[in-house]
């Protein structure tokens, strides 16, 4: 679910459901990170939203959260620069 890549990189391995009401972290999906999208999955947007809610949640800016895999599938691999350690401490917290 969660790779340290470096103290201050972190690779969260996530499942997107697209089309909810509300953007948030739902818990896991198998050995994914689940969160909920508002965005439909058309042309992208998606996968933008996923970024900049990944951005707002730790309180980063757009360039320091990157999609590494996973463009077209609900799969997906998000690169995260910053307090890696932190933020990894936050997503346990969200799901319990």
């Amino acid at each position: 679910m969660f790779q340290l890549k470096s103290a201050g990189e972190l690779i969260v391995d996530v499942y997107v459901q697209p089309g909810a009401k509300v953007s948030q972290v739902v818990g896991c999906h198998g050995e994914r990170l689940k969160i909920k999208i508002s965005s439909p999955p058309v042309d992208g947007k998606a996968n933008q939203e996923v970024l900049e809610f990944f951005a707002k949640l730790f309180n980063l800016a757009k360039r320091d959260v990157e999609l590494l895999s996973g463009e077209k599938s609900r799969n997906k691999r998000v690169l995260i620069r910053g307090d890696a350690e932190m933020f990894m401490d936050q997503l346990k917290d969200l799901i319990g």
